[in-house]
């Protein structure tokens, strides 16, 4: 008879503990959780249980411990693939459809195969409801929204936080079969709960987290409440997986996936590799289609606003040919620095929006936890903020040059500084504006940032079509420029998704 092969556990931590303002907000813990496991941690307001969360997914740095995943230990890659997170908030948007979201965030997240989108949200009570924005929807109907993309996801571990929340008996009881078909899937979830719910009857393991300030609860007694012959984990029915249909979705949904559950030995063995094995995860190209879509449809839903940095730059250029008089010479020797005041200032006036809708809603934190870079979502967002703001007033530029008597031997300088230079001022602003992204009121503190650090491109892209007007070759500044983006192209993204790490930290 073969010796039986033993696995490391889904998900073990050892020696974890977290502190805000340096005081203890839990820990030190240990605890594992198994494949087929259910992990409910239960504590009153203010224990520590979205703090747990936010740690293991890496949205917070715990102070002292260690994260395995499947006896690894846990990178941010490994644990976006084989981790999925539902939170407080959701990262939906509010102009778009049901349908709309859940196709940018399996974009974003990945997706389970044979798995369809219209069929998760029949699945979690939202049919009909396809194209109903987000907003327009209830809280109770946003939480099935969530599920629904969490029902999608193809992450082996779920971390719930509060599940139970705003949704009524019904919604309560799609949550436990939701959790009860995942388990018997292979997978395994941690849920918190202030205790007014019972969990779904699987396999249970529970943690309680004390309130108050009480010192840290040591390691072997948390383990000792971890037993698997705890009260939960005895009962027949729990061991066993009795109690309701365990699938959400249909009877055919349940049956295919429990049998992959029991057929396929090296799901049951290595459930983060099998899964991500046959799931359909993001891509470079898939990920940046998605958000471009998603952008450009917010646009299109906020077009009065779109059109604001627009007629700003014509208001300031119109302004300063008001107060100049109109005189053909006097303005033919300014016009070329107006016109890079007028796009500078009109970019700028745009740039706090960049990344706060996105961090008031959660969707900075579903970019965090996407197996996807998020240097590269920084990138892609960043490009899509310079075409929609930046590249209608190069486009306008000849007339707004005309406007303001630009010598026309000069327009080809001016075109080629703005191309080379605004999308350098977007990436410049894209890392301010994520220093300051987790601050309230930062507009003044923004401007303060920026402006300092556009004046080099504000210098060399107004000289160098001076230097057009006077005959001489203004290559070198265009240069320059060309040398300043190629640098901000590799390092901004990167930098500005730093800086959105620390400030969600």
């Amino acid at each position: 008879m073969p010796d039986p092969v033993f696995h490391a556990p889904l998900l073990a931590a050892r020696g974890l503990r977290f502190s805000r303002n340096e005081q203890l907000v839990f820990g030190p813990l240990d605890f594992a959780l198994d494949a087929g496991e259910a992990l409910l941690v239960r504590g009153d307001n203010g224990a520590g249980k979205t703090s747990l969360l936010r740690v293991l997914v890496g949205l917070l740095r715990a102070d002292a411990g260690e994260v395995d995943i499947e006896g690894a230990a846990v990178q941010p890659a490994l644990r976006a693939r084989a981790m999925a997170y539902l939170g407080h908030l959701p990262g939906l948007k509010a102009e778009l459809g049901a349908l709309e979201n859940l196709r940018y965030l399996c974009a974003l997240q990945g997706r389970r195969p044979g798995q369809d989108m219209a069929q998760a949200l029949a699945t979690v009570g939202l049919a009909g409801y396809e194209d109903t924005p987000a907003g327009k929807l209830s809280a109770g109907q946003r939480k099935r929204l969530s599920l629904a993309r969490l029902w999608l996801s193809p992450a082996p571990l779920w971390l719930l936080d509060e599940p139970y929340a705003n949704l009524d008996l019904e919604g309560i009881e799609l949550v436990n079969r939701m959790v009860q078909a995942h388990l018997h899937a292979g997978g395994a979830a941690l849920v918190t709960t202030h205790g007014a719910y019972a969990a779904p009857p699987v396999r249970t393991r529970e943690l309680v987290l004390p309130t108050g300030p009480t010192p840290p609860v040591p390691a072997d007694d948390i383990a000792d409440d971890l037993r698997t012959d705890h009260p939960r984990a005895a009962d027949p029915a729990v061991r066993t997986g009795a109690g309701p249909a365990p699938a959400p979705a249909t009877d055919a949904d349940t049956d295919t996936d429990t049998a992959t559950a029991t057929s396929d030995p090296q799901r049951s063995a290595t459930p983060a590799a099998a899964w991500n094995r046959a799931a359909s995860l993001p891509t470079l190209a898939g990920s940046a289609a998605a958000l471009v879509a998603r952008d450009l449809r917010l646009l299109w839903h906020r077009r009065g606003d779109a059109f604001q940095p627009v007629l700003f730059a014509v208001l300031v250029v119109v302004l300063f040919g008001l107060a100049l008089g109109g005189e053909r010479t006097t303005l033919a020797g300014v016009s070329a620095g107006v016109l890079w005041v007028a796009v500078l200032l009109s970019g700028l006036l745009a740039l706090d929006t960049l990344f706060r809708g996105d961090a008031e809603d959660g969707s900075l934190e579903q970019w965090m936890l996407s197996p996807v870079p998020l240097a590269w979502l920084v990138l892609v967002r960043t490009a899509v903020h310079w075409a929609t703001t930046a590249l209608p007033l190069i486009l306008a530029a000849p007339l707004l040059a005309e406007l303001m008597q630009l010598p026309r031997m000069q327009l080809p300088a001016l075109l080629a500084g703005l191309a080379l230079g605004t999308p350098l001022l977007s990436l410049i602003g894209a890392v301010v504006a994520a220093l300051t992204v987790g601050m309230r009121r930062s507009g003044i503190l923004l401007a303060l940032l920026a402006l300092p650090l556009y004046v080099p491109v504000l210098v060399f892209g107004a000289g160098s079509v001076a230097l057009a007007g006077q005959g001489q070759d203004p290559t070198g500044g265009l240069l320059l420029l060309a040398a300043g983006l190629v640098l901000a192209l590799v390092l901004a993204p990167v930098t500005a998704a730093a800086a959105i790490r620390i400030a969600l930290h």
